[in-house]
């Protein structure tokens, strides 16, 4: 299953809680409806959200689309996040709420992931330059490895748009100092071959998407474009490595 299948099940299809469970944290919970919102965001985005997460969730995505402003800015920033990962489009004014947020927070958690929310609309927009910005600045406050990781192939890819394959190499191959699952480290060594394709060196581009590939391999078939299926990535990144595949990968199933 797919990243992206993953947290959209977790969301639209979470196991029951049991009845007396979400009476519990209904009528007992001491914390405000906000901060609850919060923690559900939370577990949803790490796989491990109930129903009654998932019912919160789908009512903050609401309540955000129809101008509520959450008292805490992660709060906000998190309802944004799980849009974009669950492949929701954005929201009118998007940009510059996540841009205003990130600037005014003194949090560096708030401001590490509104930067890396509003760059892929900086660069959807075309203003690449700007969307690089906030890159450079979400890794200069970032400290976890999984947010530094997204925030390195975003840039990665970004690079490659703009021409700038050294540094896109540079910064896929930075991705690969850190403990990666299966799944990401896939997608960087994917990222490395077609930097490596653009540059002329076809047998390293082919050795790196061998690797790939049998990281993605489940049983005797290999998908091929699964690497390709990742929220860090937008459409025209995922047009590129299916284009590696095509250039590189033949069938898609390993005998």
């Amino acid at each position: 299953m797919t990243w992206l299948r993953a947290c959209a099940v977790c969301l639209l299809c979470a196991l029951p809680a049991r009845g007396a469970d979400v009476w519990q944290r209904v009528k007992h919970g001491a914390r405000s409806d906000e901060r609850e919102t919060l923690e559900a965001l939370e577990r949803t985005l790490e796989g491990t959200a109930d129903s009654l997460d998932a019912l919160l969730v789908r009512v903050s995505m609401v309540d955000v689309a129809k101008g509520r402003r959450y008292e805490d800015p992660l709060t906000l920033v998190y309802v944004l996040r799980a849009r974009r990962l669950l492949g929701l489009p954005s929201l009118p004014g998007q940009a510059q709420l996540l841009g205003a947020v990130g600037e005014d927070s003194a949090s560096k958690e708030v401001a590490t992931l509104a930067a890396i929310e509003l760059s892929p609309l900086l660069r959807q927009e075309g203003e690449t330059a700007r969307a690089h910005a906030e890159l450079d600045r979400a890794l200069g406050l970032a400290w976890r490895s999984d947010v530094r990781v997204e925030a390195l192939l975003m840039r990665g890819w970004l690079a490659v748009e703009q021409g700038d394959l050294a540094g896109a190499r540079a910064d896929f191959r930075a991705t690969l100092t850190f403990d990666l699952g299966r799944a990401v480290l896939s997608l960087a060594l994917a990222s490395l071959a077609y930097v490596e394709l653009l540059h002329g060196d076809v047998p390293e581009a082919r050795r790196l998407y061998g690797r790939a590939t049998e990281l993605s391999s489940s049983g005797t078939t290999v998908r091929r474009s699964a690497f390709a299926d990742r929220p860090e990535l937008s459409k025209r990144d995922r047009d590129a490595l299916l284009e590696l595949e095509r250039r590189l990968g033949g069938s898609g199933e390993k005998p």
